[in-house]
């Protein structure tokens, strides 16, 4: 019998997030392998519930040569798909199904 600890939850139409499309344009990364390391770090934050995971421990891992550690750690800080403050990002699922904004975020050059 499978039980519930082996799925991650994740939001319909993550791909299409607005939060996350300039990301996924993105020329450094597949918008797949993108797609990938942000459903791995909604499960890595569920598990954590309640507790705030350093940016460090979160990521770890997940960046590998097409999927460097900077445009990750540029998706938790600047989308607005995660709650981030301080360095520590926090489990929030009304953050993460919050499909439609406002705006897109204006990416750091």
């Amino acid at each position: 019998m499978v039980k519930k600890k082996d799925f991650i939850m994740v939001p319909m139409f993550i791909d299409d997030d607005p939060r996350l499309k300039p990301w996924l344009e993105d020329s450094r990364a597949n918008d797949r392998e993108i797609i990938w390391a942000v459903e791995r770090m909604i499960g890595r934050l569920a598990k954590l519930k309640d507790k705030p995971c350093s940016i460090g421990k979160l990521l770890e891992g997940l960046h590998r040569r097409q999927l460097p550690f900077p445009l990750l750690k540029e998706i938790v800080v600047a989308s607005g798909f995660f709650n981030y403050e301080d360095g520590q990002v926090f489990y929030d699922w009304d953050r993460f199904t919050r499909k439609f904004v406002e705006k897109a975020p204006i990416r750091p050059q």
